[in-house]
């Protein structure tokens, strides 16, 4: 499999070149697409992510899907949610402030949301989950400065706090900022960009990322508890792949490039090609594939034993049968002479 590369020395009318101009014109603006739908971020309220709570989701539980919103299944959760806050009002308790804030926001009352958290962070200006609130939604309107100002705020005071999600928060922030900005450069760095020579540098299979040189430590669940608040960020879910290939996981591995396939990535052209191969490599790695195919040669080596063993039996019976009959049987007379 040949990986595709930029190459400013190619052609520039050769129908290889234009297809692969077009296909990265349409990943991109799948990805920026993406990015506008992601108003289902999750933030920090009594619904979503626990401020005090470290560890929320692995990555094997999110490409598991064993987690849900509570919105999910109940119509018009949000005025429903609202109503109730507004009749029981606790604008002493900041975390009744933070939800409060959230819900505003979900039924589309911006201006009241920024508002209330705003005046939150006035009384409590080192409060981490409002930070966070507020960076989030400056991320989904596009105001990345703003967004990074309030998010680099928040690291600050608890740094590696989800396995380090916020962190990998930031650098997608930067690179969609950077994406907008020179879309050129963006297309040959992936959004953590210590992972952008490693994909660069790829090979044709059966080489994987288990066998790549110096691949940053990055934690799997730091990126998982980024996805699980920002679902549709197809770059997010490549290099969530990609830690996973490294670590040996390729079913799951390629289950999270399917995703980064669907909801649209910068790479999404080169991961195309790259899925071509990989989905049968992986899929023959199936956890569930592999455990079946284990017991169906235990049961085999069961049944060819269980043979054997009545094969030995009969063989024996047999022997102690002809043996017997020996001892039964009458000398012969002897002969006359």
């Amino acid at each position: 499999m040949e990986t595709f590369m930029l190459s400013p020395q190619a052609p520039q009318h050769s129908p290889d070149m234009r297809h692969g101009a077009h296909c990265r014109v349409v990943a991109m603006a799948l990805a920026l697409m993406a990015c506008a739908c992601n108003l289902s971020a999750c933030y920090y309220t009594e619904f979503n992510f626990d401020k005090d709570k470290n560890k929320q989701i692995t990555a094997i539980d999110l490409l598991n899907n064993h987690y849900s919103d509570p919105w999910e299944n109940e119509k018009d959760f949000f005025a429903s949610q609202l109503a109730k806050h507004e009749r029981n009002r606790r604008p002493d308790d900041p975390d009744w402030v933070d939800t409060y804030g959230f819900l505003l926001l979900r039924r589309g009352r911006t201006q009241e949301a920024f508002s209330v958290w705003r005046g939150l962070l006035a009384k409590q200006p080192d409060r981490y989950s409002t930070l966070c609130n507020i960076a989030t939604s400056l991320h989904n309107m596009g105001k990345y400065d703003e967004a990074t100002t309030h998010l680099t705020a928040a690291i600050n005071l608890k740094p590696g706090f989800r396995s380090g999600a916020e962190e990998l928060h930031l650098e997608l922030i930067q690179y969609q900022n950077l994406r907008n900005k020179d879309s050129k450069k963006a297309i040959t760095r992936l959004f953590v960009d210590s992972l952008s020579d490693t994909w660069n540098n790829r090979k044709p299979l059966p080489w994987t990322f288990q066998e790549a040189k110096d691949f940053p430590d990055i934690k799997a669940d730091g990126v998982a508890e980024l996805l699980r608040q920002f679902p549709k960020a197809g770059d997010a879910w490549l290099v969530l792949g990609m830690i996973l290939e490294h670590q040996g996981n390729h079913y799951y591995a390629n289950r999270a490039y399917e995703r980064a396939a669907k909801f649209g990535s910068m790479r999404g052209y080169e991961l195309k090609d790259r899925l071509e191969s990989y989905t049968p490599f992986a899929m023959e790695r199936d956890p569930t594939r592999v455990a079946g195919n284990r017991m169906k040669w235990a049961i085999l080596a069961l049944f060819i034993g269980f043979i054997g063993w009545w094969a030995v039996l009969m063989v024996r019976r047999a022997v102690l049968d002809y043996t017997d009959i020996k001892k039964r049987k009458p000398p012969s007379s002897t002969k006359r002479k």
